[in-house]
C-alpha cells in the first residue's frame, strides 16, 4: 500500500531503543490563508505585498515573505512613485525610503474617512490618495495631504492616471474624469452596482470593473465591466459569458474586483463569485480582441481581489487565499500559491498527508494546497473543495477527496502537485455525502458517509446501508477484507467491527465491545496490524484478518488522529504536542517539546520527519530527523 506514501503506513513490528524525540519544532513556511490587496515592486526590484496583518517582502530567492516592520492591520494600497518612495495605504498611510525596510507614519492631513486609503496614483510627482472621504493630494516635498475640493467628497474605490494625465476616480455608481488634476470634474459612467477597479492603456482605452454592493440595484448602466475606447468619452458594457471545457457548464462573473490591460492590449479581468456561495465566475479572465470573446484560466474558484504587473510579463494575482503568480506549463497552465512564510493567524489546519513527494494540506480559511518537498514551495491545487472530510491514497498515485458534494480522483504526479480532476458526481446519489474513503479487494473505491457503503463495479453500484448503527470508520488491506466500524444508536447495544467476506454483500462481526472507534482513527499497515482508538481511550490492535483483537495502552482523554509509519512507530496528539508509541500502542511517551499557543490538529511523517497542523500557526515540522532503531528486540505483542 506504501507506494513511497506513509501518512497511515508501517513495515515492521521489529523493535530496539526508543526513537529519539526531536527537540522541538520550527514553523513551516505556507500555507496561507491571509487575503493579498495589492503589489509593488520597489527600486531594487523587491515584490511587497499588502495584508490584513500588515506589508511583506517576497525574498525571490525562496519565495519566503519577510516582514517589513509594517505590522499594522487592514493594508489596502501600495505604489513605489517615481522618486523610489513606497507608500503604503490602511487606516492612515505610511512611507519607506528603503525599499520597505523602515516606515514612518505619513498621514498629516488625512482626517475622518480620509484616514482609509483605499488605493494611491501619481500625477507630475503628486501622489493622489484614494480614500472614504474623497481624493487627497500630497505635492512633492510637502509634509502633509491635502483634501482636494473639486471633486465629490465621497468614498473612492478605484483610481487611475493614464497616459495624457486625466485622472479616473470610481465612486460607488459613478465614473468621474479629470483633465486638470482635480480642478474640475465630469461625470463619465452612471452603474447600478460599485466601482471596484479602472485600468487605462494608451490610445484612450478605460476598463472598468465593478461588483454588488449588497443594497440591491439600483438605477444606471447595468454589467459589471465596462470598457471605452475613446478616453472615457463613452462605454460599452463588456459580458464574461462562456461555455467553460473544465467542470463543464455555462459560466459567468459574478462581480469584478480587479481589472488590468496588458502591455499588448490583452484585457485581464479578476472574478470573484460575489454574494452567492460557491457561485460561478472566481478565476482570473482575459480577452485578446477588446472582449470580443473572453477565456478562463485554470484558477477555478479563486476570489481575485487584484491583479498586479510587476515587471515586463509578470502579472501576479491577489486572492482571498494569498498571492499568487501563474505559470505555464505545456499544453495547460497553472498557479504557483506564491505565500511561503505569509500565514493568516486564522488559519485552521484539518488534516495533512504526507507522500514521497511533499504535504498536502487542507482546513479551514484556504483551498487544498501542495507543498512540493523537492524546492520547498507551495502551490495550489486543481479542485475546489472548501469543505473536506477526509483524504485517503489509493494503490496507484491517486488521490481520493470526500467532501460535502461528492468525491474528487486526482494525482500527484504534475509538476505543481496535482493533476486534473474528476469528480464523481455519481456519489450524490439519493443525498450520499461521503465523509470516508478505502479500496475494496477489487481495486473499486469504496465512499461511506453516516449510514451506507458504497462500492462502484462497471455496471452499477453496491451498497449496504446500516439502518441502526453509524459508520464511523473504514480501512482495508491491499486486496484483502474491507472493514467498517459500527456505533449503534441504542447505547445499550454493543459497538462492532465488521469485515466483508469478498462480495461486499455480506459482512460478518470480527469484534464487539461497549466503546466505539473514534472517526477516522482506524487504520492498516503492511505488515497486517490494523489499529484504531476507543473512545475510552484504549488502543485497539488486531491482526490482518481480524480473528483476534486485544486492547492495549490508555491514553485520555481520547484521540482523533492515529498516524503509524514504516518503523512501527506509532503517533498521535495530545492538545498542544504530539505522543508517540515505540512498542505497540503499550506505552505512550511525548515526542519533543509542547508547540506553545496552539491546539496540534492533524500528524503526518514522510519515514525522515514529523509534520503536525495547528490550529491558528500553520504547518510545523520536527526539527531534526528521527532516529531509526536497530532491529535488536521484538517489541511485547
Amino acid at each position: 500500500m506504501r507506494n513511497g506514501l506513509i501518512a497511515i503506513v508501517m513495515v515492521s513490528m521489529l523493535g530496539g531503543s526508543p526513537v529519539e524525540p526531536a527537540d522541538g519544532w520550527v514553523e513551516m513556511p505556507g500555507p496561507v490563508g491571509s487575503p493579498a490587496y495589492d503589489f509593488t515592486l520597489t527600486p531594487s526590484a523587491d515584490v511587497l505585498v499588502a495584508t490584513d496583518e500588515g506589508v511583506f517582502r517576497l525574498d525571490r530567492s525562496t519565495s519566503e515573505w519577510q516582514t517589513t516592520g509594517l505590522a499594522a492591520s487592514g493594508m489596502r494600497a501600495l505604489m513605489t512613485s517615481s522618486d523610489g518612495t513606497v507608500y503604503a495605504g490602511g487606516v492612515g498611510v505610511w512611507t519607506s525610503s528603503d525599499n520597505g525596510g523602515t516606515w514612518r507614519q505619513a498621514d498629516e492631513g488625512l482626517e475622518g474617512g480620509g484616514r482609509s486609503v483605499r488605493a494611491f496614483a501619481e500625477l507630475n510627482g503628486t501622489i493622489l490618495a484614494a480614500t472614504n472621504r474623497g481624493l487627497f493630494k500630497r505635492n512633492e516635498g510637502a509634509a502633509g495631504w491635502v483634501f482636494n475640493e473639486g471633486g465629490p467628497a465621497e468614498a473612492i474605490r478605484a483610481i487611475a492616471v493614464d497616459g495624457t494625465g486625466t485622472i479616473f476616480v470610481g465612486f460607488r455608481h459613478f465614473v468621474f474624469r479629470s483633465f486638470d488634476g482635480g480642478e474640475s470634474w465630469s461625470s463619465q459612467l452612471w452603474l447600478d452596482s460599485v466601482v471596484t477597479s479602472i485600468a487605462t492603456a494608451p490610445g484612450g482605452v478605460v476598463l472598468v470593473g465593478a461588483a454588488d454592493d449588497g443594497f440591491g440595484p439600483t438605477v444606471g448602466h447595468h454589467g459589471k465591466l465596462h470598457l471605452s475606447l475613446d478616453g472615457g468619452d463613452t462605454f460599452a458594457r463588456l459580458d464574461i459569458n462562456v461555455d467553460v471545457d473544465i467542470g463543464g457548464g455555462f459560466l459567468e462573473v459574478s462581480d469584478v474586483r480587479s481589472v488590468a490591460i496588458t502591455e499588448d492590449g490583452v484585457l485581464l479581468v479578476g472574478g470573484h463569485r460575489g454574494s452567492v456561495p460557491g457561485g460561478p465566475g472566481g478565476g482570473v479572465w482575459y480577452s485578446e480582441d477588446l472582449g470580443a470573446t473572453w477565456f478562463r484560466t485554470l484558477y477555478l474558484d479563486v476570489d481575485v481581489l487584484d491583479i498586479a504587473e510587476l515587471g515586463a510579463d509578470e502579472h501576479w494575482i491577489g486572492s482571498k487565499r494569498g498571492p499568487m503568480r501563474p505559470f505555464e506549463l505545456p499544453s495547460h497552465s497553472g498557479v504557483e500559491l506564491v505565500a511561503a512564510g505569509l500565514k493568516s493567524r486564522h488559519v485552521n489546519i484539518r488534516g495533512i498527508l504526507s507522500t514521497s513527494k511533499g504535504l498536502l494540506v487542507w482546513g479551514d480559511g484556504f483551498r487544498m494546497q501542495w507543498w512540493e518537498k523537492a524546492n520547498n514551495r507551495w502551490y495550489e491545487n486543481q479542485r475546489r473543495a472548501s469543505t473536506i472530510r477526509g483524504v485517503a491514497i489509493g494503490w496507484y498515485p491517486t488521490v481520493l477527496v470526500t467532501a460535502w458534494g461528492g468525491m474528487g480522483f486526482g494525482n500527484l504526479d504534475f509538476p505543481w502537485g496535482w493533476g486534473f480532476w474528476d469528480e464523481a458526481r455519481d456519489w450524490e446519489i439519493d443525498g450520499f455525502r461521503p465523509t470516508m474513503a478505502a479500496r475494496d479487494p477489487e481495486h473499486r473505491t469504496c465512499a461511506a458517509d453516516a449510514r451506507s457503503l458504497r462500492c462502484p463495479d462497471w455496471f452499477h453500484w453496491n451498497q449496504t446501508r446500516f439502518e441502526s448503527s453509524s459508520i464511523t470508520a473504514l480501512a482495508s488491506f491491499p486486496w484483502r477484507h474491507m472493514f467498517a466500524a459500527l456505533k449503534p444508536d441504542d447505547p445499550t447495544m454493543p459497538v462492532r467491527i465488521i469485515r466483508s467476506t469478498g462480495d461486499l454483500e455480506s459482512w460478518e462481526t470480527v469484534w464487539s465491545g461497549t466503546s466505539a472507534i473514534r472517526a477516522g482513527t482506524l487504520v492498516t499497515a503492511a505488515t497486517g496490524r490494523m489499529y484504531g482508538f476507543l473512545d475510552d481511550g484504549y488502543l485497539l490492535v488486531s491482526d490482518e484478518n481480524g480473528e483476534q483483537w486485544e486492547r492495549r495502552g490508555v491514553l485520555l482523554p481520547p484521540r482523533d488522529i492515529l498516524v503509524v509509519d514504516e518503523d512501527a512507530i506509532l503517533y498521535t496528539a495530545v492538545s498542544n504536542r504530539v505522543m508517540y508509541s515505540d512498542d505497540g500502542g503499550w506505552s505512550w511517551k511525548p515526542f519533543g517539546k509542547p508547540i506553545e499557543g496552539v491546539d496540534v490538529t492533524s500528524v503526518a511523517t514522510d519515514g525522515e520527519e514529523i509534520y503536525v497542523g495547528t490550529s491558528t500557526r500553520g504547518v510545523f515540522r520536527s526539527v531534526k530527523p528521527r532516529t531509526r532503531r536497530p532491529a535488536a528486540r521484538r517489541v511485547q505483542p
